[in-house]
């Protein structure tokens, strides 16, 4: 899966119907299908020594797809998705993202951005190999070492690696071996997957803390996603 997401200042109108049809006029040949979600938050506070949930207002979400399912708009009053099962190129995927947000821009009209963030999560299955035929060594640590897996039937093991920079940027890594299923949703009818699998999830960010955030345009969005995508493909290979 590849998703990019950039969230903005709340544009609380995005709950309306009416307002949200010119957007999606705008990227219908690409994403014909629409379907408004509603989900319910909950805060757990702490005011008598105990903490209990509150329930907070429903979040109106939109979601645009292909026929296939293949590709994904989401919108909701403060963030804008593209996320895409069927990865080709970069150049497909950073064109659609071009589209999808001069349509936000020109329907929406969210003024700033707070965040920024490509995402790419691999699932890496292998027949008969060992993981050292694919992921490094340095990944691998622990289960390199016979000694310390013995004659276990199987193994399971995830790290998350956070790394902070200067400038509000970062990258969060989740790898590891998952014995079963996916680490992304399903699509509707398809088997479980019951075979292991190592799991390369790629997560390179930047905010922009407001009051100065980031102006809305299109072309610098996609200039930062563009050296995300650069990063995150050093890191795959490696």
């Amino acid at each position: 899966l590849t998703l990019c997401q950039v969230r903005f200042t709340r544009v609380l109108d995005v709950a309306d119907t009416a307002f949200v049809a010119p957007f999606h006029r705008a990227i219908q040949a690409r994403f014909p299908i629409a379907s408004p979600r509603e989900s319910m938050g909950l805060e757990i506070r702490v005011d008598t020594g105990e903490p209990r949930p509150v329930e907070m207002p429903l979040v109106r979400r939109w979601q645009f797809s292909d026929p296939e399912d293949n590709w994904t708009v989401v919108l909701t009053e403060d963030f804008l998705a593209l996320e895409t099962r069927a990865y080709e190129s970069f150049e497909d995927f950073l064109e659609r993202l071009h589209e999808v947000i001069v349509a936000l821009v020109q329907c929406i009209s969210p003024k700033i951005v707070t965040r920024l963030g490509l995402r790419y999560i691999n699932e890496i299955r292998l027949e008969q190999a060992e993981w050292s035929s694919a992921i490094s060594h340095e990944l691998l640590g622990p289960l390199l070492a016979r000694e310390l897996l013995g004659g276990a039937l199987s193994v399971e093991a995830t790290q998350q690696i956070a790394l902070h920079y200067a400038g509000n940027q970062g990258i969060n890594i989740n790898h590891g071996v998952i014995q079963s299923g996916t680490a992304v949703r399903p699509r509707e009818g398809k088997e479980r997957l019951d075979k292991p699998f190592y799991l390369l999830d790629f997560d390179a960010y930047r905010g922009f803390p407001l009051p100065d955030g980031l102006r809305m345009d299109p072309e610098r969005i996609c200039h930062y996603i563009d050296r995300y995508n650069k990063v995150i493909y050093r890191l795959f290979r490696w």
